[in-house]
């Protein structure tokens, strides 16, 4: 392990004058909660590149990464932390040097053995977990530890121009602050879906303006539920013909290619037969119910671009992880529970599965 040794503590005047925007953003409160956060990171990949850097940048408290690989030819595409005179040698450590120099204020740990997944003692150190390019095996039982010691967890993973973020805030209380005279659309206590309720309201003044707040439940499944199709009921959830149209084609094809191994060493070589993936998401379709067809042209491109990793696609996905990290950390509404990016259609749908 590489390490940083920094004391943690409150906002210091240096960190007020430093984090000034971001305060002006979401509240020095905010900004205190993140300063004092430890984050654990699963994977240097291209979109964990991404993570870390925003994290680094937004002031987190400490940030530790754990990664066993080496560095290889695809990581110089991706990875602006490394270059040629680090090919071979351990990513973690390679990186570290130029992720320190974003923020030398937070502390910065690297992990370089291999994945443990049953050392729990280790994982209930950190307020919040993060897997990148995960096998759905090692986000079943990640997810499986977080969830037993009551941590936060996030994973996502790209498909060439798509990609995914699962979410799994255990339950979680959030808050909105409205104007008194906007159009205020969450005017009433009770549930409004399947994983969120209105629990409190009250009105408050900020700034000699009355504000309405909202506190809202939000209760999540974890990953293992998400996948096991059979048990998903997505017409409950989607109960109109416009709900279901928000339901697009990517949905049960990134759920699908869950089923397929990954091999993060030889991610060139990876093959998905379009027609292996046709009937399988189809399979995929008619578990879940839904009133969709086959769609050739996404088959097509993600049994060619399945796990591998484009740079500006890990440039959005990362950003809105981060972004949702620190939705959290804010104590507003985040991300509840999937998200699919789609870069054919240019737009991130959020399903309740």
């Amino acid at each position: 392990m590489v390490e940083n040794k920094e004391d943690n503590k409150t906002l210091s005047a240096d960190e007020i004058a430093l984090y000034d925007r971001q305060i002006r953003l979401w509240g020095i409160d905010a900004q205190t909660r993140i300063r004092s956060s430890k984050i654990l990171i699963v994977n240097l990949s291209y979109v964990g590149v991404e993570i870390v850097k925003n994290l680094m940048l937004s002031g987190i408290g400490q940030l530790t990464i754990w990664d066993s690989s080496v560095v290889c030819e695809e990581d110089l595409d991706g990875n602006f932390f490394v270059n040629e005179t680090h090919l071979g040698k351990l990513k973690a450590e390679a990186s570290f040097n130029k992720i320190k120099d974003l923020n030398s204020r937070v502390k910065l740990n690297v992990i370089t053995t291999e994945l443990d997944m049953s050392d729990n003692d280790f994982f209930q150190k950190f307020d919040l977990i993060i897997g990148t390019e995960l096998i759905k095996t090692n986000i079943v039982k990640l997810n499986g530890i977080t969830r037993n010691l009551n941590i936060p967890f996030y994973s996502t993973g790209l498909h060439g121009l798509f990609g995914y973020i699962f979410v799994d805030l255990i339950n979680y209380q959030s808050s909105l602050k409205i104007p008194k005279n906007f159009n205020n659309t969450y005017n009433k206590l009770g549930e409004i879906d399947s994983a969120r309720e209105i629990v409190k309201m009250n009105q408050l003044k900020e700034n000699d303006e009355i504000l309405d707040e909202i506190i809202f439940s939000n209760n999540y499944k974890p990953f293992e539920d998400v996948i096991n199709l059979q048990n998903l009921k997505l017409n409950e959830v989607y109960t109109t013909k416009r709900k279901l149209k928000k339901i697009t084609p990517s949905l049960p094809i990134i759920l699908t290619l869950f089923d397929y191994p990954l091999n993060k060493e030889k991610i060139d070589d990876v093959d998905i037969e379009f027609k292996d993936l046709q009937a399988k998401n189809l399979k995929t379709i008619e578990i879940l119910k839904l009133n969709l067809k086959n769609d050739d042209e996404y088959l097509k491109i993600l049994s060619k671009q399945a796990f591998c990793q484009f740079a500006p696609v890990s440039a959005i996905l990362g950003g809105a992880v981060a972004q949702d990290v620190i939705q959290f950390l804010s104590g507003k509404n985040c991300f509840n529970n999937f998200v699919i990016l789609d870069g054919i259609k240019s737009e991130m749908p959020i399903y309740i599965l």
